[in-house]
């Protein structure tokens, strides 16, 4: 189900478990005080109400996700 909600998105992982200065200036920017955290953009900005932190289940995801997409 998450998959195909997916379908023609574009995603991107940041990887921060360095928890370098670099993965540190990015969750300043974001407001992410750690992983795991999915956020959706779209036209260069963020849908907050659609944030998601921490798990969700495959079916509250999906419905997270067709949510957030047009």
């Amino acid at each position: 189900k998450v998959q195909a909600a997916l379908t023609g998105v574009t995603l991107l992982k940041a990887d921060v478990t360095a928890n370098d200065d670099i993965d540190k200036a990015l969750m300043k920017r974001f407001g992410i005080v750690g992983p795991p955290a999915i956020l959706f953009f779209n036209n260069n900005q963020e849908i907050a109400s659609q944030r998601v932190v921490g798990f969700k289940n495959a079916d509250d995801f999906t419905q997270i996700i067709e949510k957030a997409l047009p």
